[in-house]
């Protein structure tokens, strides 16, 4: 097997998102992958059983390319072992927005962590905390999602957020609220595709080896029946011609 072998151009139809998208984002990612003609990096998906893929990292390339017209989409399809599940903390400003999520009813505002229950973990630049729960006694697994949903919305059409890696702010900006979410595993995360639920957009932050990068699929073979055998399979040769492994950890400063 080649590095190669898990690339794929998969018709759109049979692609599932796993959280929703983020409506600013979209569209700067679709502007640019009109622009460049291109989509440098494949999207990553876990196969799923009926025979389609789950979209665990590139839900707005995704999505690009269905406002785009495609037909197909490049995918690389990893192995669930390859993957390690984690999530992101939001960073946002207080406003009016909080007041107003404090009074939804379908939330229940808690200073214990809460046991058998998802629960979204808060803080604040001026040192209070908690978590919040859904008020329904026993939620079921929708509830829950229906409680993160309201929660990532309220602050996310407020204004920006900020992404920070889980634990990973020790002293909070006067006049902000952290929000740390819940984490899932990878096979709760497939059960929740092949069901049909979706996450909020920018929850969910994923590691995985082996992942290919900036290999330009041409736009162009995205819209009708693809390229030839031939043609894609000699595409694949110059890749793997021009692929180097890096194994070293490496410091990145993200445009």
């Amino acid at each position: 097997m080649t590095p190669l072998s898990s690339l794929k151009l998969m018709e759109v139809d049979r692609i599932r998102l796993h959280e929703c998208h983020e409506a600013t984002r979209l569209e700067e990612t679709c502007r640019r992958i009109r622009d460049d003609g291109e989509v440098k990096n494949p999207i990553i998906a876990l196969p799923l059983s009926e025979g389609g893929c789950l979209v665990l990292d590139g839900a707005h390339r995704f999505a690009s390319l269905l406002r785009l017209g495609c037909r197909k989409a490049p995918v690389q399809l990893v192995d669930p072992k390859d993957v390690v599940l984690k999530a992101w903390s939001h960073l946002v400003s207080r406003g009016e927005w909080l007041d107003r999520l404090r009074s939804d009813p379908k939330l229940s505002w808690t200073t214990h962590p809460p046991e058998g229950v998802r629960g979204i973990r808060w803080m604040t630049g001026e040192g209070s905390s908690g978590w919040i729960v859904p008020s329904e006694r026993n939620p079921s697994l929708k509830e829950e999602l229906e409680v993160w949903h309201r929660v990532v919305l309220s602050y996310s059409i407020a204004g920006p957020v900020r992404r920070l890696r889980a634990n990973g702010e020790t002293s909070l900006p006067e006049g902000s609220v952290l929000f740390e979410h819940p984490s899932l595993s990878v096979h709760q995360l497939r059960r929740l595709g092949e069901a049909g639920e979706m996450l909020p957009a920018g929850v969910t932050r994923f590691t995985v080896r082996g992942r290919l990068l900036n290999l330009g699929v041409p736009l162009s073979w995205l819209y009708g029946e693809g390229p030839g055998e031939s043609e894609w399979e000699a595409q694949c040769r110059r890749w793997e011609d021009r692929m180097r492994l890096y194994t070293e950890s490496v410091y990145l400063c993200e445009a």
